[in-house]
């Protein structure tokens, strides 16, 4: 059942964040900056401590992804590229069992 709500949630990122602006270093501007800055929190565990306190901040930016108006289709390639990262952190998450956090489990479920 995680498996198929992962799968959705693959999906439902891909489409909310298909054409986007420019990025920021740090608040983000688009959505793309967000996608992207939630795969630079996710990139940064390494185990289950920092996995716990990655979720608040993935939990954070995933929760100011619908601020952000789509924008244009110039963007997409861009847009993809983040998309890809953000879920290959997941997919190698994933193959380590989100490192027992169960916080981060329901950050991303969440999203």
């Amino acid at each position: 059942m995680f498996k198929f709500r992962l799968q959705a949630l693959f999906a439902a990122a891909f489409i909310a964040v298909n054409a986007l602006t420019a990025c920021s270093d740090s608040a983000p501007r688009s959505r793309v900056d967000v996608v992207e800055q939630m795969s630079a929190v996710l990139a940064d565990i390494k185990d289950t401590a920092s996995a716990d306190a990655a979720a608040e901040k993935y939990a954070a930016l995933a929760g100011t992804l619908e601020k952000f108006p789509e924008v244009a289709k110039d963007e997409a390639e861009r847009s993809k590229s983040a998309v890809g990262s953000w879920l290959g952190q997941i997919l190698r998450l994933q193959k380590d069992n989100f490192y027992d956090s169960e916080s981060l489990k329901k950050a991303l479920a969440a999203d």
